[in-house]
């Protein structure tokens, strides 16, 4: 009779310690998976929204030099190359998603932080524009309306053709029907902007094109024969212009005579005070 009793007493023993254990670990477990909650809410906070502010506040201020009548600003964005619907695979529709949150996201920071006169895009605006069929191109056109606000009729928007948007990377492979395409929705993709004293020529040159009779006729009936007489006069286009050849540089500076060449596409900058040949 006592071995019996001082059996159940150890198994009652043995099974409170398990339930202790059990209690222990599962608060234990609770309580990490509370942690990890905590340190992925803020991780997210951090990245989402902390660091955007924390960026915003080393900008300088321009609200001084913007009060300037004669002041007009700029929002320049190169190469957003909005993600297409064929090269993502079965993440397309997360990785379209994540990536116009992200334009969107830091399109209205900066849009908001300049408070622009002018949008100006350097070209390179959709990713798969040149495979692009026409009803994809529209649905790639409503995206670029809701991330960038295209139909906010307070700003002007200038919008320069890429080579991932009518072709001009490789030789013969620019076709005319997309260049026409962009055109029906973009506007002409050779014209002349003035406002302020201020020229903006907006082109469509790519690497393999000169400057020969044929495209400087195209420029100046583009331009509706309007000269280039504004006290500051800048030329858009998305390829380089200045690190071409002495050829093609020496006509085009001395006829447009630009204070300022903006261009997308290989992300560098060359800089030029002199422009003497």
């Amino acid at each position: 009779m006592s071995r019996l009793n001082t059996s159940l007493k150890y198994r009652l023993d043995c099974s409170y310690i398990r339930s202790g254990f059990y209690l222990k670990f599962k608060r234990w477990n609770s309580t990490r998976c509370q942690v990890l909650i905590i340190i992925g809410i803020l991780v997210v906070f951090i990245n989402e929204v902390l660091f955007y502010q924390w960026a915003s506040l080393n900008w300088p201020n321009i609200e001084e030099i913007a009060k300037k009548p004669s002041v007009e600003k700029l929002l320049l964005i190169a190469d957003p190359q909005l993600i297409g619907e064929k090269d993502e695979g079965i993440l397309s529709f997360i990785t379209k998603r994540e990536a116009d949150r992200y334009l969107a996201k830091t399109f209205a920071q900066a849009n908001a932080y300049v408070k622009p006169d002018w949008v100006i895009f350097l070209g390179d605006i959709f990713d798969e524009g040149l495979s692009a069929s026409d009803d994809e191109f529209k649905r790639y056109l409503d995206r670029f309306n809701s991330i960038y606000d295209y139909n906010n009729h307070e700003q002007h928007y200038i919008i320069i053709p890429g080579d991932n948007d009518v072709g001009g990377e490789y030789y013969g492979d620019k076709q005319p029907i997309l260049r026409q395409r962009f055109r029906n929705y973009f506007g002409r993709t050779i014209a002349l902007y003035h406002q302020n004293d201020i020229q903006f020529l907006k082109l469509d040159m790519d690497m393999f094109d000169s400057y020969s009779e044929g495209k400087r006729n195209a420029i100046i009936e583009q331009m509706q024969n309007r000269p280039m007489t504004a006290n500051f006069r800048i030329v858009l286009n998305h390829w380089p212009i200045l690190t071409r050849t002495a050829r093609f540089i020496k006509p085009f500076i001395n006829e447009l005579e630009p204070n300022i060449i903006l261009k997308g596409d290989s992300h560098h900058v060359c800089k030029d005070l002199s422009f003497k040949f």
